[in-house]
């Protein structure tokens, strides 16, 4: 992997999944969803990989200890190709998979996406100046006890207070009347203000995520504590007569007890799951379950 072109999904991963057809050696069907199927292969060297995915030229700390780890990986998945059909130990196929769950874009482009839209949903509440009122309880007329208490809990700190020339009881209501008359102005420049950040929001997330999976991966290029969990399912290869399977951008995917649809399996917590699917080949898959 070492290099501009980083692969995401290695290459030894890719190339049981490669075509039998003369003249695209080293090539593959890429599927993409919403997408009409592919009219040729592409070459494996340009899938599943980016320019620069995890780290580039001033730091290649992360791309070189992928690069070594990969020797690990591949000996693991030679073992998983070639054993017979049916029940294997756990430990393999969980590091395997632990490893590979994690290093993939589709984690990064998930994560950003999903926390990009959480956060344009907040910031989109606080450009609302119905919803800011009734955050701020000042959705009424005279100021809530809510209000009054906070408001009290805030005076008996300052004892200069004890020298204005009015009643105490009346500095809730002044407050009050002072949020109501400036909370336009505020609202304004605070929806202003956030208005001009939604744009950065898509980038500020993604290198966010980015920062975020390049550091899990320098801590722990496969974490035992994810490892352990998937050690406690039951784990069995199945093969089929011809090819079947193609492999997913995020590697295996999952059953939660009782669910009808599949999610990817790193998104995913292990306790409630109850079935993981990996293809490791066209015709074999790698499965693992629960009370079975």
């Amino acid at each position: 992997m070492s290099g501009a072109n980083q692969h995401y999904i290695p290459r030894a991963v890719i190339r049981p999944f490669m075509v039998d057809i003369e003249g695209y050696e080293q090539h593959t069907y890429v599927f993409r969803k919403g997408a009409p199927a592919p009219n040729k292969p592409k070459a494996i060297k340009s899938v599943g990989s980016a320019r620069n995915f995890y780290s580039d030229e001033t730091n290649i700390d992360l791309d070189s200890r992928i690069d070594k780890y990969e020797n690990v990986l591949s000996r693991i998945r030679d073992e998983l190709l070639t054993c017979p059909v049916g029940r294997i130990t756990g430990a393999k196929p969980a590091e395997y998979l632990t490893h590979l769950t994690l290093r993939t874009a589709h984690f990064r482009d998930s994560s950003s996406e999903v926390f990009g839209e959480l956060l344009t949903q907040i910031f989109n509440i606080f450009t609302d100046k119905r919803t800011l009122k009734q955050l701020f309880v000042i959705d009424e007329i005279f100021p809530t006890d809510n209000f009054k208490r906070e408001c009290q809990n805030s005076l008996n700190t300052n004892p200069l207070i004890q020298l204005l020339p009015f009643p105490l009881s009346l500095l809730p209501r002044m407050a009050f009347a002072y949020l109501i008359e400036s909370l336009p102005n505020q609202s304004d420049l605070l929806s202003e203000t956030i208005s001009t950040q939604l744009p950065e929001i898509p980038a500020r997330v993604k290198d966010g995520i980015i920062r975020a999976q390049n550091r899990a991966l320098l801590s722990s290029l496969a974490p035992e504590a994810k490892i352990e969990v998937l050690k406690r399912f039951s784990w069995d290869i199945c093969d089929m007569s011809r090819n079947t399977f193609i492999l997913p951008d995020c590697i295996a995917i999952c059953y939660k007890t009782g669910a009808a649809e599949a999610h990817p399996l790193v998104f995913e917590d292990a306790d409630e799951v109850c079935l993981i699917l990996a293809p490791l080949s066209p015709s074999r898959m790698l499965i693992g379950g629960k009370g079975i």
